[in-house]
Protein backbone atom coordinates (compact mmCIF):
# COMPACT_ATOMS: atom_id res chain seq x y z
CA UNK A 1 0.00 0.00 0.00
CA UNK A 2 2.84 2.41 0.79
CA UNK A 3 6.33 2.59 -0.66
CA UNK A 4 9.16 1.61 1.69
CA UNK A 5 10.66 5.11 1.49
CA UNK A 6 7.31 6.64 2.53
CA UNK A 7 7.03 4.11 5.37
CA UNK A 8 10.49 5.13 6.60
CA UNK A 9 9.56 8.83 6.55
CA UNK A 10 6.33 8.13 8.45
CA UNK A 11 8.19 5.93 10.93
CA UNK A 12 10.63 8.74 11.73
CA UNK A 13 7.76 11.23 12.04
CA UNK A 14 5.77 8.82 14.23
CA UNK A 15 8.59 8.41 16.72
CA UNK A 16 9.07 12.17 16.94
CA UNK A 17 5.34 12.96 17.34
CA UNK A 18 4.68 10.12 19.80
CA UNK A 19 7.68 10.98 21.96
CA UNK A 20 6.58 14.64 22.07
CA UNK A 21 3.07 13.49 23.00
CA UNK A 22 4.28 11.32 25.88
CA UNK A 23 6.81 13.83 27.15
CA UNK A 24 4.70 16.98 26.76
CA UNK A 25 1.16 15.60 26.32
CA UNK A 26 0.87 17.31 22.94
CA UNK A 27 -1.63 16.38 20.27
CA UNK A 28 -5.23 15.19 20.40
CA UNK A 29 -5.66 11.51 21.15
CA UNK A 30 -8.63 9.25 20.48
CA UNK A 31 -8.92 6.57 23.16
CA UNK A 32 -10.72 3.31 23.51
CA UNK A 33 -10.74 0.82 26.34
CA UNK A 34 -7.21 -0.51 25.90
CA UNK A 35 -5.62 1.50 23.08
CA UNK A 36 -5.22 5.09 21.96
CA UNK A 37 -4.69 6.62 18.52
CA UNK A 38 -2.59 9.69 17.75
CA UNK A 39 -2.86 11.08 14.22
CA UNK A 40 0.54 11.88 12.65
CA UNK A 41 -0.54 12.82 9.11
CA UNK A 42 -3.70 13.17 7.06
CA UNK A 43 -3.71 9.44 6.28
CA UNK A 44 -1.86 7.75 9.16
CA UNK A 45 -1.65 7.63 12.91
CA UNK A 46 -0.04 5.66 15.71
CA UNK A 47 -1.96 3.16 17.79
CA UNK A 48 -0.49 2.60 21.23
CA UNK A 49 -1.47 0.37 24.07
CA UNK A 50 -2.38 1.40 27.58
CA UNK A 51 -1.25 -2.11 28.56
CA UNK A 52 2.46 -2.31 29.39
CA UNK A 53 2.64 -5.86 28.03
CA UNK A 54 4.40 -5.70 24.66
CA UNK A 55 2.82 -8.99 23.59
CA UNK A 56 -0.69 -7.47 23.62
CA UNK A 57 0.04 -4.74 21.06
CA UNK A 58 2.20 -7.18 19.06
CA UNK A 59 -0.74 -9.60 18.88
CA UNK A 60 -3.07 -6.79 17.80
CA UNK A 61 -0.54 -5.70 15.17
CA UNK A 62 -0.25 -9.26 13.82
CA UNK A 63 -4.03 -9.65 13.69
CA UNK A 64 -4.51 -6.30 11.97
CA UNK A 65 -1.82 -7.14 9.37
CA UNK A 66 -3.55 -10.44 8.65
CA UNK A 67 -6.98 -8.78 8.42
CA UNK A 68 -5.54 -6.13 6.07
CA UNK A 69 -4.40 -8.91 3.75
CA UNK A 70 -8.06 -9.98 3.51
CA UNK A 71 -9.31 -6.41 3.03
CA UNK A 72 -10.87 -6.34 6.50
CA UNK A 73 -8.67 -3.76 8.28
CA UNK A 74 -6.60 -0.64 7.65
CA UNK A 75 -3.00 -0.96 6.45
CA UNK A 76 -0.45 -1.02 9.29
CA UNK A 77 3.31 -1.29 9.70
CA UNK A 78 6.26 -0.61 12.02
CA UNK A 79 5.73 -2.13 15.44
CA UNK A 80 7.98 -0.14 17.82
CA UNK A 81 8.57 0.93 21.42
CA UNK A 82 8.97 4.52 22.66
CA UNK A 83 10.48 5.22 26.07
CA UNK A 84 9.32 8.53 27.54
CA UNK A 85 11.28 10.91 29.80
CA UNK A 86 10.05 9.00 32.87
CA UNK A 87 11.43 5.71 31.58
CA UNK A 88 7.99 4.28 30.77
CA UNK A 89 7.82 2.12 27.64
CA UNK A 90 4.95 2.61 25.20
CA UNK A 91 4.23 -0.07 22.60
CA UNK A 92 3.10 1.35 19.27
CA UNK A 93 2.45 0.71 15.59
CA UNK A 94 1.53 2.87 12.62
CA UNK A 95 -1.89 2.39 11.06
CA UNK A 96 -3.91 3.94 8.29
CA UNK A 97 -6.40 6.51 9.56
CA UNK A 98 -10.04 5.75 8.78
CA UNK A 99 -13.36 7.51 9.12
CA UNK A 100 -15.11 6.47 12.32
CA UNK A 101 -18.66 6.83 13.59
CA UNK A 102 -17.48 8.87 16.57
CA UNK A 103 -19.70 6.78 18.82
CA UNK A 104 -19.36 3.62 20.85
CA UNK A 105 -22.78 1.98 20.73
CA UNK A 106 -23.86 -1.62 20.39
CA UNK A 107 -25.28 -2.59 17.01
CA UNK A 108 -29.08 -2.80 17.08
CA UNK A 109 -29.35 -5.59 14.55
CA UNK A 110 -31.96 -4.14 12.21
CA UNK A 111 -30.33 -1.14 10.57
CA UNK A 112 -27.96 -1.13 7.57
CA UNK A 113 -24.85 -0.41 9.67
CA UNK A 114 -25.63 -3.39 11.92
CA UNK A 115 -26.10 -5.71 8.93
CA UNK A 116 -22.79 -4.62 7.38
CA UNK A 117 -21.03 -5.07 10.74
CA UNK A 118 -22.52 -8.55 11.15
CA UNK A 119 -21.20 -9.46 7.70
CA UNK A 120 -17.75 -8.06 8.57
CA UNK A 121 -17.73 -10.12 11.78
CA UNK A 122 -18.72 -13.27 9.87
CA UNK A 123 -15.97 -12.80 7.26
CA UNK A 124 -13.37 -12.15 9.98
CA UNK A 125 -14.41 -15.36 11.75
CA UNK A 126 -14.23 -17.34 8.51
CA UNK A 127 -10.77 -16.12 7.52
CA UNK A 128 -8.95 -15.53 10.79
CA UNK A 129 -8.68 -18.50 13.12
CA UNK A 130 -6.60 -16.67 15.78
CA UNK A 131 -8.92 -13.70 16.20
CA UNK A 132 -12.58 -13.45 17.12
CA UNK A 133 -14.25 -10.06 16.72
CA UNK A 134 -16.31 -10.17 19.92
CA UNK A 135 -16.10 -6.48 20.81
CA UNK A 136 -18.18 -5.44 17.83
CA UNK A 137 -19.65 -2.01 18.44
CA UNK A 138 -19.59 1.25 16.51
CA UNK A 139 -16.37 2.41 18.20
CA UNK A 140 -14.43 -0.55 16.82
CA UNK A 141 -15.30 -0.21 13.15
CA UNK A 142 -14.26 2.39 10.63
CA UNK A 143 -14.61 3.14 6.95
CA UNK A 144 -12.11 3.35 4.12
CA UNK A 145 -14.25 5.03 1.53
CA UNK A 146 -17.53 3.13 1.77
CA UNK A 147 -15.93 -0.12 2.94
CA UNK A 148 -16.36 -1.05 6.62
CA UNK A 149 -13.23 -2.35 8.36
CA UNK A 150 -12.36 -3.55 11.84
CA UNK A 151 -10.11 -1.14 13.75
CA UNK A 152 -9.78 -2.94 17.08
CA UNK A 153 -7.94 -6.24 17.34
CA UNK A 154 -7.81 -6.47 21.12
CA UNK A 155 -9.46 -9.10 23.34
Amino acid sequence: MLAISAQRRLSALARKVVLAHFNDRKGPVESGCSNSFLKISESFGVKFSKNPKYCEIAKQFRNQCEAYNYGLAPFCFDLFVIVDKNGVSHNCFITQAVETTGTSELFSGGDKLSRIAAHLKKVIQQRMSRFEFVDDHTGNIGFIGKKMVCIDFGF
